[in-house]
């Protein structure tokens, strides 16, 4: 809105901060999983994606 205190589009958490950080940098974010101790798990989240405004 005009006062900026509300998001009238998309919302972005941290998960889309590393996909775009991941994209800018060339890095496969789908292919990228951290071993915590035998379990994997991904190191950006697999509902999140790459914010095109900031990669423009």
């Amino acid at each position: 809105n005009e006062l900026g205190t509300f998001v009238e589009d998309q919302e972005y958490d941290v998960g889309h901060l590393f996909h775009t950080w991941f994209r800018g940098l060339g890095v496969s974010e789908e292919m990228m999983e951290y071993d915590n101790d035998g379990q994997p798990l991904p190191v950006a989240h697999d509902d999140c994606f790459p914010i095109k405004e900031l990669l423009a």
